[in-house]
């Protein structure tokens, strides 16, 4: 592809890869989707099993791995992949949570999805790699449930959908 039609259409090569970022990567849009179906207290199974059917997918999960994997051969990949993720999945799902420690329960939240994708999808470690989706789902639910969940007594989310 010519340098200048880049410059011309995203203005750098970091604004190619935030275009492609965005398209490629919705977690506002999942979670927005999800969390409006399904209530609080089976919002954890429901994202996981979105996220797993999204990244069942082959074009999706290959798009995604590539766009990780650049991510980590390039400095400023990674920055603009950091600042989407912060802002799309983190931000969403502090605000969704709510709480003094939101920010720490929504980066737990996080952690989960990452981690799963990065053991199933990129490392292919195993068993996670071939195990059933309702598996998986069965596993880490209760983790993620604990993270986006109120917590002590009397806890309520300041955000309910």
């Amino acid at each position: 592809m010519d340098h200048s039609l880049i410059t011309y259409y995203f203005g750098s090569k970091e604004g190619l890869f935030r275009a492609v970022a965005e398209l490629a990567l919705s977690p506002a849009q999942g979670f927005d989707i999800v969390s409006a179906k399904v209530p609080p207290e089976h919002l954890a199974p429901a994202l996981l099993r979105s996220a797993l059917s999204a990244w069942d997918r082959p074009g999706y999960r290959d798009g995604l791995a590539r766009l990780f994997t650049d991510a980590l051969a390039s400095e400023a990949a990674l920055r603009v992949l950091r600042e989407y993720l912060h802002t799309e999945m983190v931000g969403r799902l502090t605000e969704y949570i709510g709480g003094v420690d939101a920010g720490r329960r929504a980066a737990a939240a996080a952690t989960i999805f990452s981690g799963l994708f990065l053991t199933r999808y990129l490392l292919r470690l195993e068993p996670v790699a071939s195990l059933p989706a309702d598996d998986v789902v069965a596993q880490l639910a209760p983790a993620l449930r604990s993270a986006l969940g109120p917590h002590g007594p009397g806890a309520t989310r300041a955000n309910p959908r």
